[in-house]
């Protein structure tokens, strides 16, 4: 068997070091070697582990004084060769499954009604190597959902099991359109007399355009609907668009136009008299 490992070398202090000198030693060692923050020479990962595993044994006095007992135990008897502090005290630690790295991805309305493949790219493990995969991302995934992908985040622990990638499901905004749980939302304008005498106008969609039809007496702020034309709903088929009705009222009129519109005023009280 191998001989047990030097916890007193890896954080370099001699072996009459006291409680508040172990402490010390393990801050400073934590400090150059953390993966978070070391630079250069002192990038390690493994040496990082090894500092954490010194400290759990040597910042504890019963564990260290059997590890003293064992490592004199294990040089007075070099022919039978200690019986391994590294494997009797690691393997006392339960293992520590990895943590889930949370990334967002940003999808277009358009990637949400079709489904899409997408490449993220993201920094894993203690050295930060970059690693990128492709994820499938299916049609009608809403905004907010997490898409996992098993095993792909952090490493474990002394022997545990990898975390997830976690990707996090937002909608990139849409010139035309909002959204409102799967339903999409259209703002028309009109002109004042398309409401009183109604029409038949092209409503733009995610796949091409749709004639829709204006009755007659449409209010300012109905809402009209185009049924299976929003985004996809899981097992239910599509959700609608609603046609936000908006009146437009001219602010600029020439003369001419004031005229008719007086006419129009005139006849109306007429009417109503």
């Amino acid at each position: 068997m191998s001989e047990p490992k030097d916890y007193y070398r890896i954080l370099e202090i001699p072996r009459s070091a006291s409680a508040e000198e172990v402490r010390t030693a393990f801050r400073h060692q934590a400090r150059l070697y953390h993966p978070d923050v070391a630079q250069g020479e002192f990038i390690s990962g493994e040496h990082f582990k090894e500092v954490l595993e010194a400290y759990e044994v040597l910042g504890n006095r019963q564990k260290r004084s059997e590890y003293d007992s064992i490592a004199r135990d294990a040089a007075s008897a070099p022919g039978i060769r200690g019986r391994g502090v590294t494997s009797t005290y690691p393997s006392e630690r339960q293992a520590n499954r990895g943590k889930n790295i949370e990334l967002e991805v940003l999808l277009s309305l358009n990637d949400v009604l079709s489904g899409t493949t997408r490449t993220v790219s993201y920094l894993r493990g203690a050295n930060r190597t970059r690693e990128s995969m492709q994820v499938k991302i299916f049609s009608g995934t809403k905004d907010g959902q997490q898409v996992r992908v098993s095993g792909k985040g952090e490493e474990g622990f002394r022997g545990g099991k990898p975390g997830d990638l976690l990707l996090r499901v937002r909608y990139a905004a849409h010139p035309l359109f909002q959204v409102q749980n799967s339903n999409l939302i259209y703002t028309l304008k009109i002109e004042p007399w398309v409401a009183v005498l109604g029409s038949v106008v092209s409503i733009p969609t995610l796949e091409d355009k749709v004639p829709l039809n204006i009755p007659s007496g449409v209010q300012h702020g109905q809402q009209l609907r185009l049924h299976g034309l929003g985004l996809p709903m899981k097992g239910q088929g599509r959700a609608d668009m609603i046609i936000a009705v908006h009146i437009q009222v001219p602010t600029d009129v020439p003369d001419e136009e004031r005229a008719l519109w007086e006419q129009l005023k005139e006849l109306s009280q007429n009417r109503h008299a």
